[in-house]
């Protein structure tokens, strides 16, 4: 859900993160 959002965003590091969650969902 923030994947989206995050990958716009500069936050490389945060963008990692939500990919997983969301890979694992």
């Amino acid at each position: 859900m923030k994947k989206r959002p995050d990958s716009k965003e500069p936050g490389s590091a945060h963008e990692k993160g939500d990919d997983s969650e969301e890979k694992t969902q």
